[in-house]
C-alpha cells in the first residue's frame, strides 16, 4: 500500500486513523525495546535532532531546548512509562497529541509534568485525559492555577 502520494506530503496517508498503530504495532515496540539501553538510546535521540531538526513534523515542534529535555525526560521516567506514553499516543494521533501538559519540570529528587491554568481556565477533555493516564502510569504530574498581580 502507498503511504506517500505527493512530494509535499509529510505524513502518511494512514497518520491520523487507527490504522497506522495497527499496521506498525510490532515495529512500533520493538522500536521502544531501544529504551532499555540508556547510551543507544540517547545517540539515537541525539542523531534524530541533529539530523531531522527544523524539518515539518506535526507531533512536536523544534526548539532549541528540546534536546536537553527529553534527555532529562528519559533520565527521569521509567522505560515502561515512556513506552506507555507514546503507544497511547499511537493509539490516535489525532487526539492523544492534544491536551499534553505545557511543563516538564524537574530537580535533583523529583520531576513533574505541569498543566498551567488560570484561575477562570478549565481543562479540557483531552488534558483530563493525560492527567489521568498519567496518574495511573505513576507519572508525576499536576494542575497548577496561577495568578496575576
Amino acid at each position: 500500500m502507498k503511504r506517500f502520494h505527493h512530494p509535499l506530503q509529510t505524513v502518511p496517508s494512514d497518520f491520523y486513523t487507527p490504522l497506522f498503530l495497527e499496521k506498525r504495532s510490532k515495529a512500533i515496540t520493538q522500536r521502544l525495546e531501544v529504551l532499555i539501553h540508556p547510551k543507544r538510546f540517547l545517540n539515537i535521540v541525539r542523531h534524530h535532532y541533529e539530523s531531522k531538526s527544523g524539518m515539518s513534523n506535526p507531533i512536536m515542534g523544534w526548539h532549541e531546548s528540546l534536546l536537553p529535555l527529553v534527555e532529562q525526560c528519559y533520565h527521569c521516567l521509567e522505560p515502561e512509562q515512556i513506552s506507555s506514553v507514546i503507544m497511547e499516543m499511537a493509539k490516535n494521533l489525532k487526539e492523544n497529541t492534544k491536551g499534553f501538559p505545557d511543563l516538564f519540570v524537574w530537580d535533583e529528587q523529583s520531576y513533574s509534568f505541569i498543566e498551567v491554568k488560570s484561575p477562570s481556565d478549565q481543562l479540557s477533555a483531552q488534558q483530563l485525559y493525560w492527567l489521568h493516564f498519567f496518574e495511573k502510569q505513576g507519572i508525576s504530574a499536576k494542575v497548577i492555577r496561577v495568578s496575576w498581580d
